[in-house]
């Protein structure tokens, strides 16, 4: 029930004051019992469907907040990229300043540095806005843990190794001398950092066994690694040689790699077919040995032995790694390899030496240089000691005296 009261005071004398009374009640409808449970069927019905879209609407949500997720990591890694890059070129800056090089230009370094701060700034706003969209995903889960659909990755650390990818595949050689000298986990370090996947570490007398070990351990499979035999004297040894194979047993070689230098010999000139034919045939004996089954055999060959030569030897190796040294000519280069690409282009490595270089710009431009030209894409790199020493102090901040 309700009332209403009423008082008018238009300043009429027939105004009046007035009071009045109502009531108020609702009833069902339909009446009837059955249509009553038809509508709160309906109802049931109404809320399910809202429930339903507000469902397809957090889905929906949580979809798109992945998804910019995703395009948020992409933009992170393009980032990082960048600034791998710029770091190489204030590399390459330093590198010119401490050579002296004429080519160095202060304005490039500052405008360099400016935009790695920027890049830097750019990085750590990603960085927030990631975990601002992460927060969002999981308000929609308050009950789960993040854990169960977030795994931790390292981006950064495997952006900064990929960065830093040079042209084509890389080898390096190892003398004894040298891998005795550097740590252990320095050097995987380093190499890895390089993108060098194949090492040809000197099993030579004076190697480290102990050291080796550890090293070949700490690689695992990321290294391609070969057991280097560079004694010219086993030529005439081969017996020494086949017994030297038994020792490699004790350790995890993927192959080996023969080094051996007929050339060097005093009487070269006069016997060059019987050394040539005593190099072939240590190569049959080395290939049909059983430590070889599953392991790769390679060579180092010089640029002028015979396409004849060349013929006989690469059915029976692996790889062929032409030793171009001595010239900064890509056609030179090319002109050299032209026989062994000839025969397998597959098997050829272009063997280069860094002592030929300025520096390790001069270095990689070259390699660049030799791949557009020749579309060779495997190189090897002579040698570890010397790579390193080009690279200078401002790339590998190496703290172990080479000699």
């Amino acid at each position: 029930m309700r009332y209403y009261f009423g008082k008018t005071d238009t300043g009429k004398k027939n105004a009046s004051d007035y009071l009045s009374f109502g009531f108020n009640f609702s009833v069902p409808l339909p009446l009837t019992e059955e249509k009553t449970e038809s509508v709160q069927e309906a109802e049931i019905k109404y809320f399910e469907a809202a429930y339903d879209k507000q469902v397809k609407d957090t889905i929906h949500d949580v979809i798109n907040a992945y998804y910019e997720y995703v395009f948020k990591i992409d933009d992170l890694i393009k980032f990082l990229y960048q600034k791998q890059i710029l770091l190489e070129q204030v590399r390459k800056q330093l590198v010119k300043l401490d050579m002296k090089d004429e080519k160095f230009s202060v304005p490039e370094l500052v405008s360099l540095s400016i935009q790695y701060i920027n890049t830097e700034f750019e990085i750590l706003h990603i960085k927030q806005l990631l975990y601002l969209n992460l927060a969002f995903i999981v308000k929609y889960i308050p009950e789960a843990s993040i854990s169960q659909f977030v795994s931790p990755v390292n981006i950064e650390k495997d952006v900064e190794i990929y960065a830093k990818q040079r042209t084509g595949e890389r080898a390096v050689y190892v003398w004894s001398h040298t891998f005795n000298k550097i740590d252990n986990g320095f050097m995987h370090w380093f190499l890895k950092t390089k993108i060098i996947r194949t090492l040809l570490i000197s099993f030579g007398k004076d190697t480290d066994r102990e050291k080796l070990k550890n090293f070949l351990d700490l690689a695992g499979n990321f290294f391609q690694i070969e057991a280097l035999i560079g004694n010219n004297e086993l030529l005439n040894q081969q017996d020494k040689l086949i017994s030297l194979m038994s020792e490699f047993n004790n350790y995890k070689f993927s192959g080996i790699h023969l080094d051996i230098e007929p050339y060097t010999f005093p009487d070269w000139q006069k016997n060059r077919e019987q050394y040539l034919q005593k190099y072939f045939e240590l190569l049959q004996t080395l290939k049909g040995h059983p430590y070889m089954k599953n392991r790769t055999l390679t060579v180092s060959v010089p640029i002028f032995y015979t396409e004849d030569f060349l013929k006989k030897i690469f059915p029976v190796v692996d790889r062929v790694y032409v030793m171009a040294y001595g010239t900064k000519n890509p056609d030179t280069i090319a002109r050299w390899i032209k026989k062994a690409f000839e025969i397998d282009r597959s098997k050829v490595v272009i063997a280069l030496r860094c002592k030929d270089f300025e520096n390790q710009i001069e270095f990689e431009n070259f390699i660049t240089e030799i791949n557009e030209r020749t579309d060779v894409s495997s190189f090897a790199i002579h040698s570890l000691k010397e790579y390193m020493e080009i690279g200078g102090n401002y790339e590998t901040q190496i703290k172990t005296e080479l000699h």
